[in-house]
């Protein structure tokens, strides 16, 4: 584990650089590949900022939820626990929600394509995920029961799954406006099973599981009743060319 090194006589932390580094890759490799269907790199720069302001509240807002109690049984006070939970760490899909919340509003305010910027955030946002996992295994949070680096298999399975679905779903065209109901199946069933290899109880067990497993069993149940909805419905859509794209949907 390396939680921080000295560069030119200054700490650096590994944490939020690896998290800086991984939303640079992401946008980088949204922008790269939304360029084959003609969306402007502006629109995808805005769309990630409007997602990660969504994401950081979300994810303090789900920890706090989660974190109050534990500390609170400490002997701190609620307002003192939900203090410090508020402003320490995060919780992923809290802000995977959050950030999805977000982005959904920006782009029914703004009428950019929505298919199109949700398809690629569905292999983006796994892509930041796994590079962030790196950070925490060199933070030494997340980790597994033993110390099993469970952060650096889940790196690995995210970016497996970022991928799969740009090169068998994205670049192909396949399963339009329908990629991150994708992601969010895949990822349910990643993070239930890995919980099994986490050590760390206080973020919250109930029951036979944990609290993100709980999370997972719900997003797994409604990425079922997607597709199957989807069966029932219209054929799969299609991107719009490049000369027909300028950043707005067509009426």
């Amino acid at each position: 584990m390396l939680p921080s090194f000295t560069l030119f006589g200054r700490v650096v932390y590994t944490y939020p650089l690896m998290g800086g580094l991984a939303c640079i890759a992401a946008l980088l490799a949204a922008m790269k590949g939304s360029a084959r269907y003609g969306l402007a790199p502006g629109i995808l720069a805005e769309a990630a900022l409007i997602g990660a302001v969504g994401a950081f509240l979300g994810a303090h807002l789900l920890y706090t939820l989660v974190m109050t109690g534990n500390l609170a049984k400490e002997g701190l006070s609620p307002r003192s626990a939900g203090f410090l939970t508020l402003t320490g760490g995060g919780v992923y899909y809290g802000g995977l929600f959050g950030g999805l919340a977000a982005g959904t509003l920006w782009v029914r305010h703004s009428h950019y394509p929505r298919e199109l910027i949700s398809d690629t955030a569905a292999f983006a946002i796994p892509l930041f995920h796994g590079i962030s996992r790196i950070g925490c295994f060199l933070a030494g949070c997340c980790y597994g029961i033993g110390r099993f680096p469970v952060q650096l298999l889940e790196a690995g399975l995210e970016m497996g799954l970022s991928c799969l679905l740009y090169t068998c779903f994205y670049r192909r065209g396949r399963l339009v406006s329908h990629q991150l109901t994708l992601y969010l199946f895949f990822y349910s069933l990643i993070r239930f099973f890995d919980e099994f290899l986490r050590g760390d109880e206080v973020r919250g067990i109930w029951g036979p599981f944990s609290t993100a497993q709980w999370i997972s069993i719900a997003v797994f149940l409604a990425c079922l009743a997607r597709f199957w909805y989807l069966s029932k419905s219209a054929a799969p859509l299609s991107y719009p060319g490049k000369a027909g794209l300028n950043g707005k949907e067509h009426s």
